[in-house]
């Protein structure tokens, strides 16, 4: 039997589940890959498999009464294992870079889907400043996990993807504000 090295695996790692969280729980959201429908998960929170593939997935959520909230998972190139590269070779790694196998989305997403309106200034506050608090904790930890992941000697691309998930986080931040500003206290 002769074993083809650059075969072996290529069909595992070609979809992913992704997790898509919403606060609060119970909304329909649908994702979109360059304005192609991906897949729908409603109610949330729900897990759904996608291809992996260069171009990044749109999420867009909503939820009656409360504001529509849209978030990207970005695609990034998976990192490769010394294992990776003997096990599937050079044929095989090309074939997996060509089909979007060698790339990967995070394994989770969450919207915050704010009220349309709030009793009062100070609950509209305590909830921003909750929903920002968690924002930036998450970003913190997914920071921290590439850190981990690339050890002492950090890459370019390493430093990239963490600039990039904190520019993401400042802004959700920014765009959070901007909702609490824009916010309507009271019966509205």
């Amino acid at each position: 039997m002769l074993l083809l090295p650059g075969c072996f695996g290529v069909l595992d790692d070609a979809e992913q589940p992704v997790t898509v969280f919403t606060d609060p729980p119970g909304a329909h959201c649908e994702l979109r890959r360059n304005g192609r429908w991906v897949g729908t998960v409603s109610p949330s929170p729900g897990l759904l498999r996608v291809n992996n593939r260069k171009s990044d997935i749109s999420v867009y959520c909503s939820k009656a009464l409360h504001e529509a909230a849209t978030a990207v998972l970005v695609s990034s190139r998976r990192d490769l294992t010394i294992g990776d590269i003997v096990v599937r070779g050079p044929i095989g790694l090309a074939f997996e870079a060509g089909t979007g196998a060698a790339r990967e989305y995070p394994s989770s997403i969450t919207l915050y889907l704010p009220p349309l309106s709030f009793a009062s200034a100070r609950e509209r506050d305590r909830y921003y400043n909750r929903v920002k608090a968690h924002a930036s904790e998450q970003a913190a930890d997914e920071i921290a996990r590439i850190g981990r992941k690339c050890g002492e000697t950090l890459t370019r691309r390493c430093r990239n993807r963490m600039s990039a998930i904190a520019a993401s986080r400042d802004d959700s931040i920014a765009d959070l504000e901007t909702k609490r500003q824009r916010a309507k206290i009271g019966a509205g």
